[in-house]
């Protein structure tokens, strides 16, 4: 089971996450780059995967939860390719909420091999994590 601090510390980089897709957002609809707020979405973000991987080890790669990950920068880039960066923001930030707040059983459903810890008890308070 994660300890407090933990999950804190949890807590804390998720909410900076977020507050990088607001800046980032209010800087787009600005018309202007924002290299800050673009940094802490990116560096968040990354905290995010590293704690992932943490907890589950490589078998995350195979977890629905990180392939919606890699779909939010596919679009994300694709979109900003295209010249539309805000719409490609509103589908990552789209598909990061709905994985983020799906059940277990869902954001760790294996594309191959076995159902993660999330995905076979129904809670990621399973005694399998980290």
């Amino acid at each position: 089971m994660r300890s407090s601090p933990h999950r804190y510390a949890s807590v804390l980089i998720r909410t900076a996450h977020l507050s990088g897709v607001i800046g980032v957002f209010v800087a787009a609809l600005g018309g202007e780059a924002s290299a800050l707020w673009a940094g802490v979405l990116l560096l968040s973000g990354l905290l995010l995967v590293l704690d992932d991987f943490w907890r589950f080890g490589g078998a995350w790669l195979r977890y629905l939860q990180c392939w919606v990950v890699v779909s939010k920068l596919v679009f994300f880039a694709l979109f900003c390719w295209a010249g539309s960066p805000l719409t490609g923001l509103c589908v990552a930030f789209l598909l990061g909420s709905l994985i983020s707040h799906a059940p277990g059983e869902l954001r760790h459903l294996a594309l191959q091999g076995e159902p993660g810890p999330c995905a076979e008890h129904g809670s990621c308070k399973s005694s399998l994590m980290k």
